[in-house]
């Protein structure tokens, strides 16, 4: 089982449950999610993945996510981060991410985390985009000076 503390940087979830979903996902993204490396990189593809979900969880940008996280253990620039992350093709990404997901569920269901019905919220957030139109941007209410969101 995965560890916490000064090496990995991040406090562990207080509750049992989301320390272990934070262990399995974090496995099962290491598993599904490749990241290309060459053989002499300094951070690894889990060391990579660990940013990730770190910044996730936390709910992070990579600059200041990266940065903080730095003050703790060894993490990569968010420069770094990104330059890896674009080696891998969007469809590729996403296809990775849906196996994963499919995976987490297969395992919650051998068990028995769906015997009853589930109640699942969806957080819808809007991220105010200053620059110009592209296809992953959508119209909104006006906010902060635009109607361009990141959804």
């Amino acid at each position: 089982m995965l560890g916490f503390g000064k090496e990995f940087g991040c406090t562990p979830p207080r509750e049992r449950v989301s320390w272990l979903m934070y262990n399995l996902a974090l496995s099962t993204l290491c598993e599904h999610l490749v990241i290309p490396s060459a053989s002499n990189s300094h951070f690894k593809p889990r060391q990579l993945v660990e940013c990730l979900l770190y910044l996730s969880v936390e709910g992070r940008y990579a600059e200041s996510g990266l940065e903080d996280l730095a003050c703790t253990r060894e993490a990569p620039s968010a420069d770094t981060l990104l330059y890896r992350l674009k080696k891998v093709e969007g469809q590729d990404a996403y296809e990775m991410l849906i196996q994963a997901n499919d995976s987490i569920i297969e395992e919650l269901r051998s068990k028995g985390v769906f015997r009853r019905p589930v109640v699942a919220a969806i957080d819808y957030t809007e991220e105010p985009y200053h620059g110009e139109y592209n296809s992953l941007l959508r119209r909104g209410r006006w906010e902060r000076g635009t109607d361009l969101h990141y959804t």
